[in-house]
């Protein structure tokens, strides 16, 4: 599985598509994060992705 990389100006929407679809094929996602600003955006993509499984 590809690590996806999160920048600062990643897309939430997005990135939870990754995230979700990582969970579908391996069971869990994988990210690279680096910073805070990314680390916020990926947080924000974690709890859109979570969102939309329920």
């Amino acid at each position: 599985m590809e690590m996806p990389k999160l920048l600062s100006k990643s897309n939430p929407k997005a990135t939870a598509g990754a995230i979700a679809f990582g969970i579908r094929q391996y069971g869990e996602p994988q990210l690279q994060v680096t910073g805070p600003r990314a680390v916020n955006q990926a947080v924000k993509a974690v709890a859109i992705a979570l969102d939309t499984r329920l």
